[in-house]
């Protein structure tokens, strides 16, 4: 079962930062007491109910627009797991021990954090350029007891929370069982999908250039564009082919990076085509005046069945492998009604990948592999 609890970045920026991390933990701890651990054992239950900050991939959650709670149980009484978890939900008031306990540990989660000033600078700085404003921004100061309490009533209630369940039960047994999971209170909310922060557009060249004094400099290089959405998958097999040409050209041939991204983002109706990577500064100034040749027409050419294929499977092949399980198949069953409005989103996202033809990435290739008003960025 995923809880996915919608207009996460929205509350906070009323009720204060890390409202929802601190809440989460709150209902850990009572899902762990004594007296919860008896009763759901009945059930198996094991919860998640914030992402591992010490695990970098562990950052599947990490959008501002919802939280989540995951449960994993048995199937042997569904009916039961539910009307658990629905009366635990609906009563649960954190207590003041709870909160000064999850306030310690967000605490600590901060504080890992801010050691690379380079690598603040840096994000912050192209971040700056290629993003719309920060619709949503929490307000200073440390979250008290009584603003977290304000903040649950309304975003820890049924009205804010997409369920998904993958079970042996029919989905009218399982609508039924959630039946009684309602909201008490009339609560005023957003209406409508997940919010998305999107791309600028960009009407000049943009170049900043800072001193870091990092260890490492930190690079970024890239140009946005509008883009049709009949366009995007074949853009989607596109970012897979350049990422794989550019990051083996970068680290493989050159052995200029280790930890790299480059390829394509896709956000709404613009197109980030970008290089992002931390290097020695030795390599900053080989580095920089090859990034314009990455995004060339000229790429088309190297495009082929053999090419395509082999990067689009290998993408499906880790992508399925990450749907294998329930719980994460609840999770895209949610996101993609959240932010898509269509339960069948990211299945159907992944067969049209499936589908894509080497004309149409070579379209694309043509029309999009072409700089303009690049964006760059140089820490060093």
């Amino acid at each position: 079962i995923h809880y996915m609890i919608k207009n996460k970045s929205t509350l906070e920026s009323k009720y204060g930062k890390d409202a929802s991390r601190i809440w989460h933990d709150t209902f850990g701890q009572r899902m762990k007491s004594e007296k919860n651990q008896k009763e759901s054992m009945k059930f198996g239950f094991s919860f998640t109910v914030n992402d591992n900050p010490y695990f970098p991939m562990d950052n599947i959650y990490l959008s501002p627009e919802f939280g989540y709670i995951r449960v994993e149980g048995l199937g042997d009484d569904i009916e039961g797991a539910v009307n658990y978890l629905n009366n635990e939900m609906l009563k649960f008031i954190p207590t003041e021990e709870e909160f000064n306990k999850a306030s310690k540990s967000a605490g600590m989660i901060g504080m890992m954090g801010g050691k690379d000033k380079s690598k603040e600078l840096f994000d912050k700085t192209y971040k700056a350029l290629i993003y719309e404003d920060e619709k949503n921004v929490s307000p200073a100061g440390k979250l008290t007891y009584e603003q977290l309490l304000e903040f649950g009533k309304i975003y820890f209630t049924p009205t804010n929370m997409i369920i998904s369940v993958v079970s042996s039960a029919e989905p009218s047994d399982i609508n039924n069982y959630y039946s009684t999971f309602v909201t008490k209170k009339s609560v005023d909310l957003p209406k409508g999908l997940a919010y998305q922060r999107g791309f600028v557009k960009i009407d000049q060249p943009q170049r900043i250039e800072e001193t870091g004094g990092g260890e490492q400099s930190h690079l970024f290089y890239g140009y946005i564009k509008d883009y049709g959405n009949n366009e995007k998958p074949a853009l989607q097999a596109l970012a897979l082919l350049l990422k794989d040409e550019i990051v083996f050209d970068i680290r493989e041939k050159q052995g200029m990076a280790y930890r790299m991204s480059a390829g394509i983002d896709l956000v709404k109706d613009k197109a980030l085509f970008f290089i992002k990577l931390p290097t020695l500064p030795k390599n900053v100034d080989p580095l920089t005046p090859q990034f314009p040749g990455f995004f060339t027409p000229d790429f088309a050419e190297k495009i082929d069945e053999n090419s395509l294929a082999k990067s689009v499977n290998m993408y499906l092949g880790r992508m399925m492998f990450r749907r294998l399980s329930s719980i994460n198949q609840a999770y895209y069953l949610a996101y993609s009604y959240y932010f898509y409005g269509n339960i069948n989103e990211d299945r159907e996202s992944l067969e049209k990948l499936k589908n894509v033809t080497v004309d149409e990435v070579r379209q694309v290739t043509e029309k999009y592999l072409n700089v303009e008003n690049p964006i760059e960025v140089i820490v060093r």
